[in-house]
C-alpha cells in the first residue's frame, strides 16, 4: 500500500514512516521542509495523489484560539485533496477526552478536527492518545520553580512515542474504523512519580479532577470506551540499545541465524557473539538526501548549562546519538524535548530550522555524536539570521514560558 504521511518528519510521523516502510509498504513523509503546506495547500494535491491512505500528523504551531483556524483550514484542504486524489482512508491523531475540556482552545480545536473528518467524504480512523512520555519534562517545566516541581497527585497514564507510532501505523494499514480508538500507556501512576529526580523536589497538592487534564488521566475516567493499552512498561530511564519504552530495538537491519562456513584448519575458532552483537539504535527514512552527499561524523560537547548552537540548519539529514548528559532538542514545528544518554534523534535538514541543541543540565557536560549527510561544497551548518527567524516565527511550536 502507498501512504502519504503529513507531518512525517516529526517525532511521531518519522516513526510511523519507518514502521510502515519496514512492513513492506511505501510510506512517504511530507512536511513544510518537503514543500507541502496544509494551510496554503501548496504541494498538497501532489503529496496525496496516488496514495491509498493519508496519515495526517500535522499540528497547530500555537495552542491558543488560532489553533481552531489551523485545523479548520488544514482539514478542509486535506479532505478536498484526498477526495480528488481518490484516497481511501484518512487517519488523524487526537487526544483522549478532549471534548471534556471545552475551555481549552487547543482541545476544542482537536475536537473540531475530529468533527470535520467525521463529516467528510473519505473513510477515516481517529486514534486518541494520552500524553506522550517524551513530553513529560516539558509539562513539568510549566510548574517548576528552581529545583521544586509543584504537582497535584492526579493519576496519569502516559504513552511512549514509539508505542503510539506503532499503533497509528497499524491502524493506517488496516480497514478504516470510521470511529475512534483510545490508546494509553500500560501503567497508571500519580503524576508526582514522573517528577522524581535527585536534582529536584516534588511538592504535592490535592488531586485534581480527572476531567481537568484528560490527556494525562486514565482514559477509562474520561471516555465511555475502554482504552487499548500499549505493551510493556515504562522504566525511569532508557538504557543504551533500547527505545523509549526500554525494550531492545529489533526493527531495521536484521542478522541471519545461518551458521558460518566451517573454519579452515589451524584458523582461529569462530565466535557466536556476532549473532547478537548488533543492536539497531535508529532507523529513519529522510525525505531527501543531497546528490553526491558527503558523510561527516562529529562529536559535540557542551559544558554545564551551555545554550548550544544558535538557530541553524543543515544542508542534508543528520542522525545523532546521545553519549552523556541531556540535550534540549527543538526543530521547527515540533515541541522542544529532552534527549538523554542512550537515546537517538534525527532531523531532515534542508529548510528546517534547528532551534536548540544545548545542554539541559547545569551540573554536568553533554556529549553527543552526529552523522551528517552534507551537500557537496556547502558548509555542514549555516546560522539563521534574525530577520528570517522573525519571518518564520509562526512556524515555531509553542514553548513553556515563551
Amino acid at each position: 500500500m502507498k501512504f502519504a504521511v503529513l507531518g512525517g518528519t516529526g517525532l511521531i510521523g518519522s516513526q510511523v514512516v519507518t514502521k510502515l516502510n519496514g512492513a513492506g509498504h511505501e510510506a512517504v513523509p511530507h512536511s513544510l521542509s518537503t514543500g507541502v503546506d496544509v494551510i496554503t495547500g501548496q504541494g498538497l494535491a501532489e503529496a496525496v495523489a496516488g496514495a491509498d491512505v493519508v496519515v495526517n500528523l500535522t499540528n497547530s504551531p500555537t495552542f491558543d484560539d488560532a489553533s481552531l483556524a489551523f485545523f479548520q483550514t488544514s482539514m478542509d484542504n486535506l479532505l478536498a485533496a484526498a477526495r480528488k486524489g481518490g484516497v481511501g482512508h484518512v487517519v488523524i491523531l487526537s487526544i483522549v477526552g478532549a471534548e471534556q475540556v471545552p475551555d481549552l482552545d487547543y482541545y476544542r480545536a482537536k475536537v473540531l478536527q475530529e468533527d470535520i473528518l467525521k463529516a467528510g467524504p473519505v473513510p477515516y480512523s481517529i486514534v486518541r492518545a494520552t500524553q506522550f512520555m517524551e513530553f513529560i519534562d516539558a509539562v513539568l517545566s510549566w510548574t517548576t520553580e528552581g529545583d521544586t516541581v509543584r504537582l497535584p497527585t492526579t493519576p496519569v497514564q502516559p504513552i511512549a512515542a514509539q508505542d503510539i507510532s506503532d499503533i497509528v501505523a497499524e491502524v493506517a494499514a488496516g480497514t478504516p474504523l470510521n470511529g475512534t480508538l483510545n490508546v494509553a500507556g500500560p501503567d497508571v501512576f500519580p503524576s508526582t512519580n514522573s517528577a522524581g529526580s535527585p536534582c529536584r523536589r516534588v511538592a504535592t497538592a490535592a488531586p485534581s479532577s480527572p476531567t481537568t487534564t484528560p490527556a494525562c488521566s486514565p482514559p477509562s475516567a474520561v471516555t465511555s470506551s475502554p482504552p487499548r493499552a500499549a505493551p510493556g512498561s515504562l522504566p525511569p530511564a532508557t538504557p543504551t540499545g533500547s527505545d523509549e519504552t526500554g525494550r531492545p530495538i529489533t526493527g531495521g537491519t536484521t542478522m541471519s541465524n545461518d551458521e558460518p562456513a566451517a573454519d579452515g584448519a589451524g584458523s582461529r575458532p569462530r565466535s557466536e557473539a556476532w549473532k547478537t552483537a548488533l543492536t539497531v539504535l535508529q532507523s529513519a527514512k529522510p525525505p531527501s538526501v543531497p546528490e553526491g552527499a558527503e558523510a561527516m561524523t562529529v562529536l559535540i560537547e557542551y559544558p554545564p548549562g551551555d545554550p548550544g548552537t544558535p538557530p541553524h540548519r543543515h544542508s542534508g539529514p543528520a542522525f545523532g546519538y546521545m553519549l552523556e548528559g541531556e540535550m534540549l532538542f527543538e526543530l521547527e514545528g515540533e515541541p522542544e524535548r529532552i534527549i538523554r544518554a542512550g537515546e537517538t534523534f534525527w532531523e531532515p535538514g534542508g529548510d528546517v530550522i534547528h532551534y536548540q541543541d544545548g545542554n539541559n543540565r547545569t551540573d554536568s557536560w553533554s556529549r553527543f555524536l552526529v552523522t551528517m549527510l552534507c551537500a557537496p561544497g556547502r558548509p555542514m551548518l549555516t546560522l539563521v539570521d534574525d530577520e528570517e527567524l522573525a519571518r518564520r516565527r509562526h512556524l515555531r511550536a509553542p514553548r513553556p514560558g515563551a
